[in-house]
C-alpha cells in the first residue's frame, strides 16, 4: 500500500509540476543573459555570458533542486538508519552479556540472589 500511495503522489507531483511548467516555458521564451562573474560587474570590465532562453533557466534551476533536496533526505535517511543500527547493536551486546560470563560467575551472581 506504501509503494502504491508513493507512486501515486509521485505521478501527481509529475503532472503537476508539468502544469506549472509548460506555461512558464511558453511565457518566457525571451533570451536572457546569464553572466556568473561578479567581479567584472564590480569593476566595471565587459564579461562574456551566455544567453539562454529565461525557462531553461529556471528549468536547470529547478532541477538542481530537486537533486539536492534527494540527496539530503537520502543523507538524512542514511544517518537515521545508522544511528538505529548502533542503537540495536548497543542493546543487543548488553542484553547477550550476561551469556559470555564465564561459569563461576554465573554461579557466584546464582548464590547471591539466593
Amino acid at each position: 500500500m506504501r509503494a502504491f500511495l508513493g507512486k501515486l503522489l509521485s505521478r501527481l507531483g509529475f503532472i503537476g509540476l508539468a502544469i506549472v511548467l509548460v506555461p512558464l516555458a511558453a511565457l518566457n521564451r525571451q533570451a536572457v543573459n546569464l553572466d556568473l562573474n561578479v567581479l567584472a560587474w564590480i569593476y566595471e570590465q565587459p564579461s562574456q555570458g551566455v544567453e539562454l532562453p529565461l525557462f531553461v533557466i529556471i528549468a536547470v534551476a529547478l532541477a538542481v533542486g530537486f537533486i539536492a533536496g534527494w540527496w539530503m533526505s537520502a543523507l538524512l535517511r542514511w544517518k537515521n538508519q545508522l544511528s538505529q543500527n548502533r542503537a540495536a547493536l548497543r542493546q543487543h551486546s548488553q542484553s547477550n552479556a550476561a551469556d559470555h560470563l564465564p561459569e563461576e560467575a554465573i554461579m557466584l551472581e546464582d548464590r547471591t540472589v539466593k
